[in-house]
């Protein structure tokens, strides 16, 4: 898309509406709204905005990546992905995708190892968990949990619930983006210093675009 303004200009917002949207609906839950700001730094205290790439676009496949080493590996309770700031808009999820599930045998009465998939991130239920397939370390970047939506979306909010121990818990994310399962990750925005435990709200929430 080209516009000619006729004057030299600096774009700071820019606003997408994909064919496979439906006009009629609340513009909000429509348009994904992007804004270039600063990357967040590892010694900033969280909500740290870091910003986004400008040429970012409604995606296809959003997930949240580790940004730091774990020494065991990262454990999912719940997870949503939202298309406004205030994490009220959830995202129609058509199937979770994840870096790899591992098999975990809790205790005697599982009779063997049990799956911990990616869709227990997204039952609503905290007590059963997604388990990274990486582990014993789990390198950052390694691991990710996410979903595939069928309509094109811009993610502004992350809902994340984590297991909450030291070893399994990671104190820093990054959000990805891409179009299809072939396309390479694109780096959206990243927080540090995440609280390990939250019980839900806004401690759980993660500001992702700012409108």
């Amino acid at each position: 898309v080209v516009l000619e303004l006729g004057v030299p200009v600096k774009a700071r917002y820019l606003r997408l509406y994909p064919r496979a949207w439906k006009a009629g609906g609340p513009a909000a839950l429509r348009a994904g709204v992007i804004k270039c700001g600063t990357p967040a730094l590892a010694n900033q205290p969280i909500p740290a905005y870091s910003g986004t790439m400008c040429s970012a676009h409604p995606g296809n496949e959003w997930a949240l990546f580790t940004a730091v080493r774990l020494t065991s590996f990262w454990e999912v309770r719940e997870v949503r992905f939202f298309g406004n700031a205030d994490c009220t808009w959830p995202l129609d999820i058509g199937e979770p995708v994840s870096s790899g599930d591992a098999w975990v045998e809790s205790s005697r009465v599982t009779r063997g190892p049990v799956a911990h998939s990616a869709k227990n991130a997204f039952d609503g239920k905290s007590y059963t968990t997604w388990i990274s397939s990486c582990a014993f370390p789990c390198e950052a970047g390694e691991a990710y949990i996410g979903v595939r939506i069928s309509t094109p979306a811009a993610v502004r909010c992350v809902w994340l619930e984590q297991h909450g121990d030291f070893d399994r818990t990671a104190p820093a994310v990054e959000l990805r983006v891409r179009d299809d399962p072939l396309a390479p990750w694109q780096a959206q925005n990243s927080w540090y210093g995440i609280q390990r435990t939250c019980k839900g709200g806004a401690t759980c929430a993660l500001a992702v675009f700012s409108a």
